[in-house]
């Protein structure tokens, strides 16, 4: 047989987890034993793998079936030639929502990975070639497992947590029976938490024989399939169930229910099955009728605690069909029931972390919940309790709700900071998450301040090449850029983007994300043309990856328009935006804020076109939408306000500008500070904007104002300075 099992130091496979093993068929040897060391390092697991000795689709599909997660080594050979893994297996796990744990072998395959024949966007793990590396591989590798797998004890309690066992005996030709069977025995008043046992729970590598005899004395009903292909023979040899199921029930005094899925001769099933009972059909009353005598004196369970085990048998199929409907139905019985462990596991369910669909706001009603029994049960500062806070964050953060987020996250990273000190790695990661928030919130001050912080101690604690740290490098350098320290952040963004580009690979999509930093920071240090260079190669990039419709492409094409915009072929980043614009509001609709912020674009472009009447319209309707969806005092807004009080000037509406941008440049000074490069360009506008109203004493000291800025903030030779300089002398 082609599937084969292995254990941590052959070691009996009692109740332990169970993982599949799938690679292509001429790298298993290279990859198989480095992969079972890294799972055995932290649990006790039975895995199973075909040895690649001519197994058939079905051997695999049967293993997948018992297993709970499935393990695939990725290289260019897996994604690029036919073979049974990638084929077979993997869309197998696919359509039936198993969960996958792709691990990248090899560097440069993203665009590969990422079509959606092969993986999608699904998340993947890399083995690290240094120790820093290694590490954090090794530890996600252990969260990542300890969130999918049931262990062998818990799986012992759900075994104990079953009513009763129904031994269903078939042919594996009727397999598709069997897996209806199982799923309208389950629909069945009272026979939810009823186990059926059946084939596909066999051990490979054990006694077929030992596995049917032990299934038949804890079973209380013997369950016989009835088609026509009960009856066939092999060479005038009855089939197995004919041969040695059927008899074995017998001798152990099962009681028997024949049931009828397909019309079979009723004669023949007679003399191949003597003292068979006559044949039900599922939906007969007789059939539930036996199948309840069957279970009674059975005790029955209403608590909390076994609706919970309920739930976990469902989602990971342990002695029943996997059905996530029906597991999130048991679990949040026990949820509404108060039971804690029901909640988060709610929490978890609904935010997609055991490879489900996420539902946030699911997620997040029952991560507060369960962050509020932490609390009650522990207190506020319990390690507990701040690791189900940090959760329900990041919950809040994935919604959208920004400063909900925040407010959270920092009440996590004080108490974590008290506790544990600044230099724990839990403590780091809050702070790491903070960070990211500020930025959304547009809070430009405290992500500069929190990147530094974050990037000194990272480095200090992790080292230099830690993702943690590339990611604080990163962030570090966009802050700087936010606060227009053009020439340190091009400095740091260079070095971010030197080092993704060796640790990680140039297709890794954090190596990519800090290609299109750079690409920006040269834009503001006057190297337009290299900055092009850099986009055009983000976007292929990217649109190789994911897709031409993925909203990472359409970011990608939207900032690609922009850098034309700066090397002045306006008409080019027209035809691009335009395109951006269609393109997202088919796919994230019009109130989306990535939609609004490239409308705002559009309008910036065509007033660089100096077509100022359409412009002014898109750029009203911008700002109506991301001030609904971002709130007043965010920086994008800065831009809409700069960009729309340009379009009233010069459609002949000077105090309808000077009105926007008093507002903007009032904004400006509180979110970026007097000197920032966008502040002072705000102010240069309305100097410009008074000057075309006659205000020109207003104008002269608002430009000389400006001026002092710019001298301060981008030196006397900077052209910003320059233009300033020239402007004043002639007013």
């Amino acid at each position: 047989m082609a599937i084969q099992l292995k254990t941590k130091n052959e070691q009996p496979l009692n109740d332990k987890p169970r993982v599949f093993f799938a690679c292509h068929p001429a790298e298993h040897t290279r990859y198989f034993e480095g992969v079972c060391a890294a799972i055995f390092r932290t649990h006790d697991v039975a895995l199973y793998y075909d040895d690649g000795e001519g197994g058939s689709a079905e051997e695999r599909y049967d293993a997948l079936a018992r297993c709970q997660l499935l393990v695939v080594p990725v290289t260019r050979l897996l994604l690029t030639t036919p073979n049974p893994a990638m084929d077979e297996v993997v869309a197998a796990a696919q359509r039936e929502q198993t969960p996958l744990l792709p691990l990248m072998m090899e560097p440069g395959l993203d665009s590969l990975y990422a079509r959606e024949d092969r993986f999608g966007e699904r998340q993947y793990l890399t083995p690290g070639n240094t120790d820093a590396e290694t590490a954090f591989f090794e530890q996600t590798l252990e969260q990542f497992l300890h969130t999918v797998l049931i262990s062998g004890d818990v799986m012992a309690d759900l075994r104990r947590s079953f009513r009763g066992y129904v031994f269903l005996s078939y042919r594996k030709k009727d397999r598709r029976h069997a897996r209806q069977l199982l799923r309208y025995i389950h629909s069945l008043p009272g026979c939810e938490d009823v186990a059926v046992w059946f084939d596909e729970f066999l051990t490979p590598g054990e006694s077929f024989e030992k596995n049917i005899d032990e299934a038949l004395q804890k079973s209380q009903l013997f369950l016989l399939l009835v088609t026509p292909q009960v009856l066939e023979e092999t060479d005038g040899v009855p089939n197995y169930v004919v041969r040695q199921e059927y008899p074995a029930a017998r001798r152990a005094g099962l009681p028997i229910l024949a049931v009828q899925m397909e019309p079979t001769d009723p004669a023949a099933l007679a003399e191949a099955f003597p003292g068979l009972p006559a044949c039900v059909a599922p939906e007969e009353e007789a059939f539930a009728a036996q199948l309840r005598q069957a279970m009674t004196g059975a005790s029955v369970d209403e608590s909390p605690e076994h609706d919970l085990r309920m739930g976990l048998a469902y989602l990971r199929g342990v002695d029943v069909e996997i059905d996530h409907a029906r597991a999130i139905r048991c679990v949040t019985r026990a949820a509404e029931a108060g039971w804690d462990s029901a909640i988060a596991c709610l929490r978890n369910l609904y935010n997609g972390s055991m490879g489900d669909l996420p539902d946030l706001p699911q997620a997040a009603h029952w991560a507060k919940k369960y962050v509020g029994l932490c609390e009650k049960r522990w207190g506020a500062k319990h390690p507990e309790t701040l690791e189900a806070a940090f959760d329900w964050a990041l919950i809040l953060k994935d919604m959208g709700d920004y400063r909900a987020a925040g407010q959270v996250m920092a009440q996590v990273c004080v108490k974590r900071k008290e506790t544990l000190g600044l230099e724990h790695p839990d403590t780091l990661n809050a702070y790491n998450e903070i960070t990211t928030i500020y930025d959304l919130l547009g809070m430009v001050d405290k992500f500069r301040q929190f990147s530094q912080a974050v990037y000194n101690q990272s480095r200090k604690s992790l080292g230099e090449d830690h993702p943690h740290t590339l990611s604080a490098l990163y962030r570090l350098a966009d802050a700087c850029h936010q606060q227009g320290e053009y020439r340190q952040a091009l400095e740091l963004a260079q070095r971010a983007f030197d080092r993704r580009r060796q640790v990680l690979g140039e297709d890794a999509q954090d190596t990519i994300a800090s290609l299109a930093l750079l690409a920006t920071c040269l834009v503001d240090v006057g190297e337009l043309d290299k900055a092009v260079a850099m986009g055009e190669r983000c976007y292929q990039l990217i649109k190789e990856q994911v897709g031409d419709e993925h909203p990472d492409t359409l970011n990608a094409l939207g900032n690609l328009a922009m850098l034309y915009v700066s090397q002045g072929d306006h008409r080019r980043a027209l035809a691009l935006m335009e395109d951006c614009y269609e393109r997202q509001r088919q796919v994230l609709g019009d109130d989306h804020p990535n939609t609004a912020a490239t409308l705002n674009a559009l309008a910036f472009v065509l007033n660089e076109l100096e077509d100022y009447r359409r412009a002014l319209p898109l750029l009203q309707q911008a700002y109506r939408q991301q001030t609904q969806t971002l709130g007043e005092k965010h920086p994008d807004l800065l831009y809409i306000l700069n960009n729309l009080a340009t379009a009233y000037l010069n459609t002949g509406s000077p105090a309808q500008a000077i009105m926007h941008l008093e507002k903007g440049y009032r904004l400006s000074k509180e979110i970026l500070g007097k000197d920032h490069p966008h502040t002072l360009t705000i102010l240069s506008n309305l100097a410009e904007a008074h000057n075309r109203q006659g205000n020109r004493e207003i104008a002269r000291e608002l430009i000389q104002k400006c001026y002092d800025g710019r001298v301060r903030t981008l030196g006397e030779t900077h052209p910003d300075t320059l233009t300033t300089a020239d402007w004043l002398k002639r007013l």
